[in-house]
């Protein structure tokens, strides 16, 4: 049994890749049709030391009288250190699976290894480190012990190998077109782009599930019915557990199903037969649509961040506000958000200034790390079809008696206009990609806004 008690005293987590960053160097990595390799280093953990307690003091894993009992019969010599208890104090020596700190010792030495090698961690996430060789970049990026690593020289990636191996005592590697990573297949055939679905936990979400949909909401989605009869509490936990798989699958390769999923995690705890039907709408329309994923990519010789920020005005029950967005840096959403206002707005256009607001800072913070990665990046380009909002933009200051209430925290994004760090641009309502993000849309326009959502055509 772990104790950890009180022990474990300032920062003890280790950071993980950004799902942004992750797509960010996939879309590079297929751009410059890079190839592309996965590495899984088994039982990570317990390839780095555990410290002793800053108050001097080793760490220990207590083992109960159960577990001693057997240990002791397999080990006789350790036989009288067990204590009148029963139970036998081991030391730590690794940084054993389950330990608070062992994640963050983990990090540390992945990040030790490499940077001993010659890697340098991109500033705005520490989980991408690029090394350059005679004009030649490989980038790896991880998660925990899984291995992203992309370069178009095949030397460097075999060298990259060996120097794993040399490093580690078990290594697993995979290479190819179509590749297992965190869960995802990564498809790299088609030159110049890769797409990206999850099968197996599709499968998985869906099985017993018939019948299809055209869309995965109808235009009654946000509706409430107070009178509606309310699910048991067996039902309840299963939509509650099927909605939270669904907001994974979303974020990672389905954001089409985005705003009914955004809707039904606000009812978990409330759910009525409403939203049980809501709910087998979206997986009736996954069923139809078993194959699909986003596809990912970006010119390298004209690389720019676009993100659409859009917002649907007092469209909620309770008269909030919804907002939609996504960014790319060519083909697919490096990054989609799907989410109610917290707060309620007077107009549209503070609605839209929210959701502006709220957005801007993550495409300019994409924009940064890919300079880091060593591109000339124009400002990150956002587009609004708001042409109020734009000017309330621009001008950083209220100019008519409807907006001047607008809080001055939403006029921040005027000095990253002027520091030349992002661009706000007008786009047509009917182009607006987020705008399929805000609200249930049907029909032909849901089909092409999701088409230009998930795949950038």
């Amino acid at each position: 049994s772990m104790q950890p008690g009180h022990l474990y005293e300032g920062q003890t987590s280790a950071p993980t890749a950004a799902l942004s960053s992750q797509f960010a160097i996939i879309s590079i990595a297929a751009g410059e049709k890079r190839k592309v390799r996965i590495y899984d280093i088994k039982g990570a953990y317990l390839q780095a030391d555990m410290p002793d307690h800053p108050n001097g003091h080793p760490h220990y894993v207590i083992l109960d009288r159960l577990v001693a009992s057997r240990f002791v019969k397999i080990y006789p010599k350790f036989q009288n250190l067990v204590g009148e208890d029963g139970t036998l104090w081991m030391k730590i020596k690794k940084a054993l699976y389950g330990c608070k700190q062992s994640g963050q010792l983990w990090y540390k030495l992945l990040t030790k290894t490499l940077a001993n090698a010659g890697f340098v961690a991109n500033r705005y996430d520490p989980c991408i480190m690029n090394k350059t060789c005679n004009g030649t970049q490989l980038t790896v990026i991880f998660h925990v012990d899984d291995l992203h690593v992309s370069s178009v020289s095949n030397e460097l990636l075999d060298r990259f190998e060996k120097f794993l191996h040399r490093s580690f005592p078990e290594v697993t590697s995979r290479q190819g077109p179509i590749l297992d990573y965190l869960g995802m297949v990564l498809d790299y055939s088609i030159e110049g782009e890769c797409h990206v679905a999850m099968p197996g936990f599709m499968d998985e979400l869906l099985e017993g599930v018939e019948g299809k949909a055209a869309t995965p909401a109808t235009d009654t989605l946000f509706k409430v019915r107070e009178d509606a009869e309310l699910l048991g509490p067996k039902e309840q936990a299963e939509l509650h557990t099927i909605v939270a798989q669904l907001l994974y699958l979303t974020k990672h390769t389905r954001p089409d199903i985005m705003v009914p999923v955004a809707f039904l995690t606000t009812r978990v705890q409330k759910a009525t037969v409403d939203d049980k039907a809501k709910l087998d709408r979206i997986l009736k329309y996954l069923n139809g649509t078993r194959e699909e994923g986003i596809t990912l990519s970006m010119d390298p010789k004209n690389p720019s961040v676009r993100a659409c920020i859009d917002a649907a005005y007092a469209c909620h029950e309770d008269m909030q506000s919804h907002t939609g967005m996504t960014i790319t840096l060519g083909k697919g959403p490096i990054f989609a958000k799907s989410t109610k206002q917290k707060l309620v707005s007077r107009s549209s256009t503070e609605a839209e200034q929210i959701a502006l607001s709220d957005g801007a800072g993550l495409a300019i913070w994409i924009n940064k790390l890919l300079q880091d990665q060593g591109y000339r990046m124009p400002a990150a380009i956002v587009y609004q079809d708001n042409k109020s909002t734009i000017h309330l933009a621009n001008n950083g200051r209220s100019t008519s008696e409807k907006t001047r209430h607008i809080d001055v925290r939403y006029f921040w994004i005027k000095d990253r206009i002027d520091k030349g760090e992002v661009r706000i641009e007008y786009l047509p309502t009917a182009e607006m990609t987020a705008d399929v993000l805000t609200k249930p849309i049907t029909g032909a326009l849901y089909q092409r806004l999701k088409d230009k959502l998930m795949h950038g055509h």
